[in-house]
C-alpha cells in the first residue's frame, strides 16, 4: 500500500522492483544510476535525483507526497509506460529488432 516507492540505488543494471511498481501505478522516486535513467521519465513516471544526494532524495519524497494528485497521475503515467514497454510481446519484439540488426552487422563484417 504505497502511494510512492523510493528506489536509492547506487548502481542498478535493472530493476523489477521499478518495473513491478509501474505495473501497479505507482510512481517512483529513483537515483539517477544506470538502467533507471533509461526507465524512469522524469517528471512524468517519477522523479529521478543524483545517486548519493540524500538531500535531493528526500525533497523529491516530500514533494510527491505533498502532492497526492501529481502521484496519482505519474502512477497512471508509469502503469501506462509498463504496458507499453514491458509486456512480453514488446520485449520479445525489441530482442528480434535487436538479433536482426546483429546478424546483419555480422554479415556486412564478413
Amino acid at each position: 500500500a504505497a502511494d510512492v516507492v523510493a528506489l536509492p540505488y547506487a548502481s542498478a543494471s535493472s530493476s523489477a522492483v521499478l518495473v513491478n511498481a509501474f505495473a501497479h501505478a505507482r510512481p517512483v522516486v529513483a537515483t539517477n544510476v544506470d538502467a533507471t535513467s533509461e526507465m524512469v521519465i522524469n517528471g512524468e513516471t517519477g522523479f529521478l535525483v543524483p545517486a548519493q544526494d540524500s538531500a535531493s532524495f528526500a525533497a523529491a519524497l516530500v514533494s510527491m507526497l505533498a502532492q497526492p494528485a501529481l502521484s496519482v497521475s505519474m502512477g497512471h503515467a508509469a502503469l501506462e509506460y509498463a504496458r507499453r514497454r514491458h509486456r512480453w510481446p514488446c520485449i520479445a519484439s525489441e530482442t528480434a529488432t535487436l538479433y536482426r540488426a546483429a546478424i546483419e552487422g555480422a554479415k556486412t563484417t564478413r
